[in-house]
């Protein structure tokens, strides 16, 4: 359930915020819950509801296994299947190797747990499965695998192409564990939008189906999961809070983590082992032998272990049997359930804030009275909301120097979870050009503000060193700042214009011609102004001072970061497990079209015997073609059985192609035959319904009725010759193909009655449509008063323009309708019989 859960979220709240922040055409996105024993996959487009993506057995969720043997790789159940028989073969519980070492706790258990695996130290100094003589695997690459199966579940579902995805992680997943699940989706062509932890995920589908429950007043929920590998819990805090977007203030609800326990070794898995434990000791007690060292048979222990615990999470009582278990010994013990169980694509915004669990710090050294000292700040403390940015400012440094980036104290984590973390340094970096740019921005008004290094946790929990820069504050006066300022300022108005007028301008501006009246006065008034506003400006300026202004300076410093804990992977290792994975997919891609190529002949000669031996289709070919096919059916379907099982691709494909050429010509008179009976009576309809409209069409001439003369004797005559023309050929033509034999060249063919049909359509089509726009003639006044009929220009163009444009809304409607296609006989445009139309696929 929890799985669910996780996917709906993932898909239904982090999903759709990224494609509506999109254009429409935005591709689709996929969601990936990847767990230890499961995963799941979800796909979401712009205008297109979530959906769960099926896998090939119509099932939502697949194992997370995949097997390689003899070339051929499988996934999921397929895979759980070979690894019964071939355990070291099929690889599954792979997320809890994913950006360890080799020496790490949890590597040396799943070893303990699956010793039929050769795990070897790769030069990462990471675990690494030996598969045979030539091909290794890491865990990254095995994932990577996996990641692009469940890519390639999505794109048959969607029928398109996806390269974006979200993906669940467990929530105590360390920086180096989410960088490792990173590189494995870009090996398998994924961009990774996000990772999310697994708990967040749940509490986001809590919250959004309780959204109208979110007020100011904060309430808390506490989740609880236990996975295949692991349990974690996590306690939320939902409120609405005020966001400002665009410069509007919006109430939203809000989720904060505010606290997370974990137990990494604790799970589903977990118990099913402690019941094979159980088995061992009854098969033991059966005096059984030693299945411990029998890979097959642990196996097939655990296999019936995990029933035993679904059936038991049910029912009271279950029999656990084996069939060979060991030396061909059956094994059949009955177990009973220690306790009793009691029966019991606008998205709305929300706002997750997660939460840090390990917590980071930054280590470096400083000379405090001629000592070197190590100094500690913490970068992000425990439960600090994410994400988020931070900045450490490096105020005594003025040369060249280094500092760490580690896991900071983890007093709140379990002692036996600490051996689980491994390395607790993350990076060193190393700073170049500190001295210099010190040296740049000296004086007496500069003041150093220090090296300020900037960090950011992103939505995936992943630290990263956004930048490093020196910065100082400079204090200038007005007029300093305005020697520069006021220049720059100038030279943007220049280019870009202003709507404040400058001097010049003003100068420049033609003066309307004063009064002569009221000339004198006013020069006067503005003499005096003048000298008023002279004595001021001297008066001001005398007495203002500059008034200081801060400037912030800041200059790049030059960084080195070195991955401390466990190295990503090089360019040249990332390319070889490409091309390692692309090498698996295109053998895959060769079985698969292999694989197709021989259902579909050993398909084709099953049908093709079974058709020539019905009477129906011997008849529609000569003795001679019928033998001849039978010999062929007869010598494919013996070398299939044979040599040819072994073939390649082009040879079934050959095959298939020359059954095609001698069965086609038969199939294709077969089907003739089937269709024309059909064909004719709807042809005989037609001529029927064009008969009674011809009929109605007659009265409707200036002969039979002055005032309905719609149509002329022309047109009359040349659809009654139409009709007689149509009929004529029907009978003859059907006379004709009677007396052929079936195994004959067809004369009278669908696509003749087709177009015989189509010619005498239009023309009843082109009669219809001038009696729709036909209206009574208007009499106009003349000298002798005397009165006649005139027929509009307007509606004799638009009666013309009609004859290419047939109405299919008419009143007096055809029975038929053609289309011209000009297509393949093996799919007829006209369905003129209710016959099977599974036999429709013959050519």
């Amino acid at each position: 359930m929890a799985l669910y859960l996780r996917m709906y979220c993932v898909v239904s709240v982090v999903l759709l915020p990224l494609l509506l922040s999109q254009n429409v055409e935005a591709a689709a996105v996929i969601s990936i819950d990847l767990g230890s024993e499961w995963m799941k996959v979800g796909i979401v487009s712009p205008g297109v509801p979530m959906e769960i993506v099926l896998n090939k057995e119509s099932k939502r969720k697949t194992p997370a296994v995949l097997a390689l043997r003899d070339n051929v790789r499988t996934f999921g159940e397929d895979a759980v299947n070979v690894g019964v028989r071939f355990p070291k073969n099929s690889y599954k519980y792979l997320l809890d190797l994913l950006g360890k070492p080799f020496d790490h706790p949890i590597v040396q258990n799943f070893r303990e747990r699956f010793p039929y695996y050769d795990i070897v130290k790769s030069e990462r100094g990471t675990p690494e499965f030996i598969h045979d003589e030539k091909t290794r695997f890491s865990p990254e690459e095995l994932v990577a695998q996996l990641l692009a199966k469940a890519k390639e579940f999505a794109e048959i579902n969607h029928g398109q192409q996806v390269s974006e995805v979200v993906i669940t992680v467990p929530g105590y997943f360390n920086q180096a564990e989410r960088r490792a699940v990173k590189e494995a989706a870009s090996l398998a062509g994924l961009n990774v939008l996000q990772l999310i932890n697994d708990y967040t995920a749940i509490a986001i589908n809590y919250g959004i189906f309780r959204r109208k429950e979110i007020n100011e007043t904060a309430w808390h929920a506490l989740f609880f999961d236990m996975g295949a590998a692991s349990t974690k819990a996590a306690l939320v805090e939902y409120k609405t809070v005020k966001i400002k977007d665009k410069g509007y203030v919006e109430t939203v609800p809000q989720l904060q983590v505010l606290g997370v326990g974990f137990d990494r070794t604790l799970g589903g898995h977990e118990m099913t082992l402690r019941l094979r434990e159980h088995l061992i000791k009854a098969w033991e007690a059966q005096g059984g032998g030693d299945v411990r060292a029998s890979p097959r048979a642990m196996e097939k222990l655990l296999k019936e272990a995990e029933r035993l615990k679904v059936v038991l999470s049910a029912n009271t009582e279950f029999y656990a049997q084996i069939e060979s278990l060991l030396d061909d010994k059956d094994f059949k013990v009955q177990y009973h359930r220690a306790a009793s169980l009691a029966t019991g694509y606008k998205v709305a915004p929300l706002v997750v804030r997660d939460a840090v669990v390990l917590p980071i710090q930054v280590v470096f050294s400083r000379n405090i009275d001629g000592v070197d000292r190590q100094i500690k700040r913490t970068l992000f403390s425990p439960m600090n909301p994410y994400p988020q940015k931070k900045v450490i400012t490096f105020n005594k440094h003025t040369n060249d120097f280094t500092f760490n980036v580690n896991y900071a104290e983890l007093e709140h984590i379990p002692s036996n979870e600490i051996a689980y973390i491994g390395a607790l340094n993350l990076s060193q970096i190393v700073l170049t050009g500190v001295g210099s740019a010190l040296a740049k921005h000296t004086g007496e008004n500069v003041e150093h503000k220090g090296i300020k290094a900037h960090f950011n946790m992103d939505d995936s929990g992943i630290l990263n060193l956004v930048n490093v820069e020196f910065v100082a504050e400079k204090v200038v006066t007005e007029e300093d700042g305005d020697s520069t300022l006021s220049k720059i300022g100038s030279t943007i108005s220049k280019l870009f214009g202003s709507d404040t007028e400058t001097p010049e301008k003003a100068e420049e501006k033609p003066e309307e011609k004063p009064d002569e009246s009221t000339e004198t006065a006013k020069n006067d008034t503005k003499k005096a102004n003048e000298t008023t506003t002279e004595k001021q400006n001297v008066t001001e300026t005398e007495n203002k001072t500059p008034k200081p202004k801060t400037i912030v300076l800041k200059e790049p410093i030059q960084t080195d970061e070195q991955i401390l804990s466990l190295q990503p992977l090089t360019p040249s290792q990332f390319k070889s497990s490409k091309a390692k994975i692309a090498e698996l997919n295109n053998i895959d891609r060769k079985r698969v079209e292999r694989e197709t190529a021989l259902n579909n002949l050993e398909a084709f000669v099953v049908d093709a015997q079974m058709k020539i031996e019905m009477e129906e289709y011997a008849e529609c070919g000569t003795p001679e073609e019928i033998n001849e096919i039978k010999k062929l059916c007869s010598e494919i379907s013996e070398w299939l059985y044979d040599d040819g099982y072994n073939a390649e691709t082009k040879e079934y494909e050959d095959k298939l192609k020359m059954l095609h050429e001698k069965t086609n010509p038969i199939f294709y008179r077969h089907w003739e035959h089937r269709e024309r009976p059909d064909a004719v009576a709807t042809v005989r309809k037609m001529l029927n319904s064009s008969k009674e409209f011809l009929k109605a069409a007659k009265n409707m001439t200036k002969d039979a009725n002055a005032d309905k003369d719609i149509f002329t004797d022309v047109e009359i005559e040349t659809l009654e010759t139409k009709i007689a023309d149509t009929e004529y050929w029907v009978d003859k033509s059907l006379e004709e193909q009677n007396a052929l034999k079936k195994h004959e060249e067809v004369k009278m063919t669908i696509d003749s009655i087709r177009e015989k049909m189509g010619g005498l359509d239009r023309e009843v089509k082109y009669l219809i449509n001038k009696m729709k726009i036909w209206r009574p003639k208007k009499p106009v006044k003349k000298e002798e008063n005397k009165t006649e009929t005139v027929i509009e220009p307007e509606e004799k163009e638009k009666a013309e323009s009609q004859e290419e444009k047939p109405d299919e809304g008419a009143e007096v409607e055809t029975e038929f309708e053609t289309t011209d296609t000009g297509g393949e006989p093996t799919e007829p445009p006209l369905q003129l019989s209710d016959a099977n139309e599974d036999e429709h696929s013959e050519l």
